[in-house]
């Protein structure tokens, strides 16, 4: 025989369930921002410009100083599309960086070089430089670059015509649209000039 005894009270005798309330405090820590655009504008050493400018295009693969001459080497394994886009994303990668770099006064010139591997017609592999381009003060304090960045993106050719000098390796060079290796300077006389476009 099993006894059960059931114990029934009223509602004031029935114990409340309590919410306590606790107030939701953010365990996360604020994380500060970093202007990256400002920490390369104001870099006096090459490796927080390098830091900086690594954070903006991750395409960068590395930047050394050669006298004042900054020299900016964009990643030999980056895959193009084509030889065109190439030169195009190059033109439009280098003016962004260039536009943020001559804001700073410890840099006066700036190269930029993409380097990548070529097959000749034998199999044989080989590092090659694809394109360079370089800008002495000069020629970057004359661009205005509120209307420069535009213009290089509806034109590549504008920042090559606008370099001091520039090379595209001859493997490139001839697959690039007949329209944009026309707009580029020296273009049509490749054997006269200081800087002409075949390495």
């Amino acid at each position: 025989m099993v006894l059960a005894t059931l114990v029934l009270g009223d509602d004031e005798s029935t114990p409340k369930e309590e919410v306590v309330a606790q107030s939701e405090q953010s365990t996360e820590q604020e994380v500060e921002e970093v202007d990256y655009s400002e920490m390369a504008r104001s870099a006096s050493d090459v490796r927080d410009l390098e830091t900086a400018l690594k954070q903006l295009d991750e395409s960068i693969e590395s930047i050394r100083l050669e006298g004042n001459l900054a020299v900016v080497r964009y990643d030999s394994e980056e895959s193009a599309w084509s030889e065109n886009t190439m030169v195009k994303e190059f033109a439009t990668d280098s003016t962004k960086i260039l536009a943020i770099i001559q804001e700073n006064p410890n840099y006066s010139d700036i190269a930029f070089e993409r380097f990548g591997t070529l097959v000749d017609e034998k199999g044989n592999e080989r590092e090659s430089g694809l394109i360079k381009a370089l800008y002495f003060e000069a020629d970057i304090d004359a661009l205005n670059f509120e209307n420069f960045t535009d213009m290089v993106w509806v034109d590549a050719s504008k920042f090559y015509t606008n370099a001091t000098g520039y090379a595209i390796n001859g493997a490139i060079y001839p697959k690039i649209e007949t329209e944009l290796q026309y707009n580029m300077k020296w273009a049509n006389d490749p054997e006269t000039d200081v800087y002409n476009v075949y390495f």
